[in-house]
This record gives C-alpha cells, sequence and structure tokens, in this order.
C-alpha cells in the first residue's frame, strides 16, 4: 500500500526558503564580484539534488518498507516493527545527510533510537513513524501516521 508523505512542515519550510534565498542573493551579488554566481550556482545545484532526494510517498507492497523519492527510490527489508515516537523529540546527531532542504534525510542517531535512516518531510513529531526492518531502522513521515500504522499487520505494530 502507498502512503503520501507529510507536507513540509515550518520549519523545513524556513530552511528551504533561507537556502533559496541565499542562493539567489549569491547570484543578485554578481553584479559586485565576479565570483559570487559561482557560489549561488555551487548552492543551486545542492538544493536541486536535495529536492531530487525528497520523499513524496512509502511504500508497504509486500511487508517491506520503499521510500518513493522524487527521482527514484529507496528499499529496505522486510518490516519487522513500527511505532510512533513517544514522548519529546530526542536529541539527535545528523551523521551524514540533509537536514533541512526540502526534507531531513541520511542517517542519524540518538540515544533511544540508535543508528536510524531518515527520510521526513516534516519535523512535527505527530507525524513521525520508526519503522524497523530486518537491516535498519527507518523514520518516516507519512501524511496519515495512524493509517500508515493500522494498515500494517498488528504483528509489526510496536
Amino acid at each position: 500500500m502507498i502512503f503520501k508523505a507529510a507536507p513540509m512542515s515550518r520549519a523545513i519550510k524556513v530552511v528551504t526558503a533561507g537556502v533559496l534565498a541565499l542562493a539567489l542573493a549569491f547570484v543578485a551579488g554578481g553584479l559586485l564580484e565576479k565570483h559570487l554566481p559561482l557560489a549561488g550556482l555551487g548552492v543551486g545545484l545542492v538544493a536541486l539534488v536535495c529536492y531530487l532526494l525528497t520523499p513524496v510517498a512509502y511504500d508497504t507492497t509486500g511487508a517491506q518498507l520503499t521510500v518513493l523519492l522524487r527521482a527514484g527510490k529507496k528499499s529496505f527489508g522486510p518490516i519487522t516493527g513500527a511505532a510512533p515516537l513517544p514522548g519529546r523529540w530526542p536529541f539527535t546527531v545528523r551523521l551524514f545527510g540533509n537536514g533541512g532542504l526540502f526534507a531531513g534525510t541520511g542517517i542519524y542517531w540518538n540515544k533511544p533510537c540508535g543508528l536510524f535512516h531518515a527520510y521526513l518531510t516534516s519535523a512535527r513529531l505527530q507525524d513521525t513513524i520508526l519503522v524497523t526492518t530486518d537491516t535498519c531502522k527507518v523514520m518516516i513521515s507519512p501524511e496519515d501516521p495512524q493509517a500508515f500504522l493500522a494498515a500494517l499487520p498488528t504483528a509489526e505494530k510496536n
């Protein structure tokens, strides 16, 4: 079954707007300094890559989690469990990835969850589900988290 990703939360919109404004400022600054447009081009290319790697949906067909991106997809092993995050969002360290430009994606670590992959379009705690697979943990933000959990077989819910 395919579940749409949650709409971008305000925090992600603010980061995205800030980075895109920075790229435009560099390009506009090219009127004063000839090398600034190159910086704007670099920031723009990073923004394009982040846009293409933004999750748009999550597929649970065959009890396997597949994250559908704007360009491509990423598959993980069979789902062994899924649960919303309890309580407050814990202190989290980004080890590799994108921390808020169009989405929060990459490899992260925090004390309660350990090492996990993130494919989040929303920074709201109530939109976030931690999915456990045979190979790793994946944090996702489906548009309707309750429907996502209800669609999984009861053995897969924590």
